[in-house]
């Protein structure tokens, strides 16, 4: 789990970066899941408003259960 979040602020985050310059896009249907009791939406605010940059087919997901771990 913690190798996926220094991923998210190195070698994710310059990936990214190219891919925006390059104009790249999802082109297909994105599922887009989170926990209700997860603070992402505290966070971040409109959790869709940060994958809309990426992809305009967005469905939405929200777990309404507690992680089993």
């Amino acid at each position: 789990m913690l190798e996926d979040y220094r991923a998210g602020l190195g070698v994710d985050g310059a990936a990214d970066d190219g891919d925006r310059v390059a104009g790249r896009w999802i082109g297909c249907p994105t599922l887009v899941a989170w926990s209700a009791y997860d603070e992402l939406e505290f966070l971040y605010g409109d959790v869709l408003a940060i994958w809309r940059d990426w992809a305009d087919d967005l469905l939405r997901a929200v777990a309404a259960a507690r992680s089993a771990l």
